[in-house]
């Protein structure tokens, strides 16, 4: 079937705009002030890249980019969002439970670049026309990838990708307990990827295999 849409739309009033502009001043953010969004969970852990190389790749971009992190997610991850809030330096803002969707995306909105796992933010960035790094190892990004413009994806496609999921009775776990498909997407490579997108570099949908 010839696709003739391949994108995604999402709008936002002027009271939600106006939200996430007092939730950041509130913050200590001014509005011109760049910021890098993270969403560092998934549903199936197995799926989310681990929680260092978040942290790692957050403190690098913080501290040479000079933006400002935000921590997303909902009220399930408040206990892994600990984790994250005493390991990331430059210290970051903390949206993990306290939004609603709506105001999730106003503040999606502000951010000049999503690092994400494979989720539904991952989708309300894209829908949003926000710069993001998707990272994808046992599901498919072809088939649950999101579409845009600004859409860059890290898949190391292995030969068992994409899998049914039956984790680590197919395959072996890592020392850290992660497939190695997502084991093998390192830190670095998604900090050169960053930095390309923040220095502006015109992106398409594009897939790093």
């Amino acid at each position: 079937i010839p696709v003739a849409d391949d994108y995604l739309e999402a709008w936002l009033s002027d009271g939600e705009t106006t939200w996430a502009s007092d939730f950041l001043n509130t913050n200590g953010i001014s509005d011109g002030q760049s910021i890098i969004g993270i969403h560092p969970f998934s549903a199936v852990s197995e799926r989310a890249w681990h929680p260092d190389n978040f942290i790692e790749v957050a403190s690098n971009l913080g501290k040479k980019q000079g933006t400002m992190i935000i921590v997303f997610g909902g009220r399930g991850d408040l206990a892994q969002a600990q984790y994250f809030q005493e390991r990331l330096d430059p210290p970051p803002i903390m949206a993990v439970g306290r939004t609603d969707l709506r105001q999730t995306m106003a503040l999606l909105n502000r951010c000049s670049l999503l690092i994400c796992n494979d989720s539904g933010i991952m989708h309300l960035g894209a829908a949003l026309k926000v710069p993001l790094i998707a990272l994808f190892g046992p599901q498919s990004p072809v088939k649950f990838g999101p579409w845009g413009e600004k859409c860059w994806i890290i898949y190391k496609n292995f030969f068992c990708s994409p899998c049914k999921q039956k984790f680590f009775e197919e395959c072996e776990p890592s020392e850290r307990m992660k497939p190695e498909c997502m084991e093998e997407i390192s830190p670095e490579e998604v900090i050169q990827v960053a930095g390309n997108i923040l220095r502006g570099r015109d992106l398409r949908t594009h897939i790093e295999k």
